[in-house]
């Protein structure tokens, strides 16, 4: 009984470095993803009016709610990904990708390629 206590006791502790290893890691990678990633699009960091950096627990990524001075009635959300797969396609690491809500249509519509947004997509 003692072994296996102990060795339950070395799993918990290996689960639990591993997670404040590894959440606080991503995070700095997602916001200097983020860093590059705007200065791509073209953005002045001083337009910045919010700016909120979260895990969503669902899809498994840090998540960068934004709100620009010179583009209110959009909110964009930048989303980091340490590695994605998709069907058929290899596995890419260090990913950003931009949905786009339009603050101003009542259901909030999502859109990745925003005709009337003043940042796009930037396309790595």
């Amino acid at each position: 009984m003692k072994r296996k206590t102990k060795i339950f006791f070395i799993i918990v502790v290996i689960l639990i470095s591993l997670y404040l290893v590894i959440f606080p890691i991503q995070k700095l990678l997602a916001i200097r993803k983020f860093n590059s990633y705007i200065i791509k699009q073209g953005v002045n960091i001083e337009l910045i009016t919010k700016k909120d950096v979260f895990w969503d627990l669902n899809d498994g990524r840090y998540e960068i709610y934004v709100t620009y001075a010179d583009d209110p009635d959009y909110s964009y959300f930048y989303c980091y990904n340490y590695y994605t797969h998709k069907k058929n396609q290899p596995i890419k690491f260090d990913v950003m990708t931009l949905e786009v809500i339009d603050e101003s249509d009542p259901a909030g519509s999502v859109n990745t390629d925003c005709n009337r947004c003043k940042y796009h997509r930037v396309y790595e």
